[in-house]
């Protein structure tokens, strides 16, 4: 999977890898360091380069190389509460059949930390959905911006590009972490690539979506105050909206994942203490044949199978020595005799067997959840 970008903006909600909380909401934020996707350009010597200046920059020219990644942040559900629920069939699919991180926490309660943390990587010192929050940065899209990496993030339901107000309709400031920051904030050329959601649809129609996205959905679509067979359905849609861009077939990936749990799940010696939330990570070609139907999925397989098979019938034999002795029972056990006394050699083939029976077994369970 491409995650370069995709695990630097997710940073601060991997369980294990959550940052130690900052002591108080004017705290700096600690430097994040982004894997350098380009070589950086020169600068000339005695001048300096900020990241609102790069911004500037990047909103004129989107280099091409770097694979493109989407983060879409749904709400306020552990994994249990949606992989392998009945109400969230999609998101089942996908977490089945995509990369899932299975140890993957939460910041902290309430949202806003959370969200803070994914571009930050800090929480600021922040313990609550405050909307009148100011910090310096940097943060990830700055350091992408100097790069010289494109970037925009789509918000649902947020009435004009930059909006600076706690919420609109079904738009809330505090899962728009981009709105926080003052690199962004105060540079035109930033703030303007945080855009309403419906600006999405016609980027990646055009062609003209940048390489790494973020996606809001709006408090109904993210299921925090709607059902999760809601948020489910919502999701299929902008998948489907997704996969069929030229955006998701030049070097796509996209990472699902949820703000917080609804449990106070911690790990890492209480680092994260946000819940146990699910992170899916995909989907590869195999998510978009599922997306068709299952029957195509499968059939897939077969057709792939079945040659595999042919090729395999068509490889010609080794000339094969003829044995001058006969086969007995005596040579038959000859050979479980010589693997029961070779041990390095039963312990192989007991393990291959053990794997086996209980990799089918796990596979089954879905099956009767």
């Amino acid at each position: 999977m491409r995650l370069v970008l995709a695990v630097a903006a997710l940073v601060a909600v991997a369980g294990c890898g959550s940052p130690t909380p900052a002591s108080s909401p004017s705290s700096a934020a600690p430097s994040i360091v982004v894997p350098s996707l380009l070589p950086p350009s020169p600068t000339p010597a005695g001048s300096t380069t900020s990241a609102a200046s790069s911004g500037t920059q990047a909103a004129t020219a989107a280099p091409a190389g770097p694979p493109h990644v989407m983060v879409i942040v749904m709400e306020n559900r552990e994994e249990s509460d949606v992989v392998g629920r009945p109400d969230a069939p999609y998101t089942t699919s996908l977490a089945n059949g995509h990369g899932l991180a299975t140890h993957w926490y939460g910041v902290s309660h309430p949202s806003l930390p959370n969200y803070l943390a994914m571009i930050s990587g800090s929480d600021q010192g922040v313990h609550d959905d405050g909307t009148s929050y100011s910090f310096a940065g940097p943060t990830l899209v700055d350091q992408l911006a100097q790069r010289g990496i494109g970037w925009k993030a789509y918000m649902e339901d947020m009435p004009a590009p930059c909006f600076g107000g706690s919420s609109s309709g079904r738009y809330a400031k505090k899962h728009d972490p981009f709105m926080y920051f003052t690199s962004i904030t105060g540079n035109p050329g930033q703030c303007a690539r945080v855009v309403p959601h419906g600006q999405l649809a016609s980027d990646l129609a055009a062609g003209t979506a940048p390489p790494f996205l973020f996606v809001t959905p709006n408090l109904c679509d993210d299921g925090h105050d709607c059902s999760t067979k809601t948020a489910d359905a919502w999701l299929k849609g902008e998948m489907q909206l997704v996969m069929g861009s030229s955006w998701y077939r030049q070097n796509g990936s996209v990472v699902i994942t949820w703000d917080e749990g609804a449990s106070d799940n911690t790990c890492c010696g209480g680092a994260a203490a946000g819940g146990q939330i699910a992170t899916i990570v995909g989907p590869v070609a195999g998510g978009l044949l599922y997306d068709v139907s299952a029957l195509t999925a499968y059939g897939a397989a077969f057709v792939l199978m079945t040659g595999a098979a042919f090729v395999a019938v068509m490889i010609p034999k080794p000339p094969q020595r003829r044995s001058e002795q006969a086969t007995t029972l005596a040579t038959l056990f000859a050979g479980f005799h010589y693997v029961w006394n070779e041990k390095v050699v039963l312990g192989a083939i007991s393990l291959d067997l053990f794997a086996v029976l209980l990799g089918g077994a796990v596979a089954l369970l879905p099956v009767y959840a």
